[in-house]
């Protein structure tokens, strides 16, 4: 049996590594997604509502590539956000595998296999010294050093961390995730073209920042110099920027959308019925 402090040294090791390998896999879902959002859009006929979508995938990983690799958290931060992730990670697998058919798994034994992992990464945690908070229901709330420090969520709050790590592109989670959802406030008619322009628009510059984003994240992580990839990648927020704006001022804006809308006509009052 090895030693407690080696033992913690090791489950602290492992979960690190394991944060690091799969916030490559994230940042290669986000790169994925972009190169979707260039195709989707060099293709025909032209594509409203997607653009959108696919760069709110490619804001939600980016998010989380900065959040688990913070440069500026300290080291005991990240193995705690780290950890979160991987447990809420495979508490969703396991609760995937489940649901499906018992008796057409997706392969032998999947349900056994994915409950292990998630067993096993309950062990590095709690090996590591990891205090595994437990709300009502004994749900699994938030992690911690100890019973008394402050801890971080077991699930990141998306739209609050995109605030704060992208503030170059503000509400871009909020209105991406609007289409997403198929709310109504985020849908315009499609011969609205100055709706479909300037969500174009805020997609770009939302996967650019993205792009400078994890860039920058990795290049502080590992202690190298990221300057010119970041200068490269302003120039070309800038130039979607300019083009933007001068479509603004050549008359063309989105307040369309609104025109008729049945939500602008005030509700009958008492006097009226």
């Amino acid at each position: 049996m090895l030693p407690v402090r080696r033992r913690t040294t090791r489950a602290r090791a492992w979960i690190l590594a394991e944060t690091c390998r799969q916030a490559s896999r994230i940042a290669e879902n986000v790169v994925d997604h972009i190169a979707g959002l260039e195709r989707c859009l060099a293709g025909e006929p032209y594509l409203v509502y997607c653009p959108m979508t696919l760069g709110r995938a490619a804001l939600d990983g980016a998010v989380r590539v900065c959040y688990v690799l913070d440069p500026n958290a300290s080291l005991d931060v990240r193995l705690l956000r780290g950890a979160a992730l991987l447990l809420d990670s495979s508490a969703e697998e396991v609760a995937a595998v489940r649901a499906l058919p018992p008796d057409q798994p997706p392969m032998p034994d999947a349900l056994e296999i994915v409950t292990r992992m998630r067993d096993n990464v309950v062990g590095w945690i709690t090996a590591a010294g990891i205090d595994i908070r437990r709300g009502r229901g004994e749900r699994v709330s938030g992690l911690a050093w100890d019973s008394a420090a402050k801890g971080v969520p077991l699930k990141v709050n998306i739209s609050g961390e995109a605030d704060r790590y992208f503030p170059e592109v503000p509400a871009a989670y909020r209105m991406s995730s609007g289409v997403a959802h198929s709310m109504p406030w985020m849908l315009h008619d499609r011969d609205d073209l100055p709706s479909t322009i300037y969500m174009v628009g805020a997609t770009a510059l939302t996967c650019l920042n993205c792009c400078i984003k994890i860039t920058e994240t990795y290049a502080r992580y590992y202690g190298h110099d990221s300057s010119s990839e970041t200068k490269s990648g302003l120039l070309r927020c800038q130039a979607v920027t300019i083009a933007m704006y001068d479509y603004g001022r050549a008359g063309h804006n989105s307040l369309g959308r609104y025109a008729d809308d049945p939500r602008l006509q005030p509700a009958p009052t008492t006097s009226e019925m």
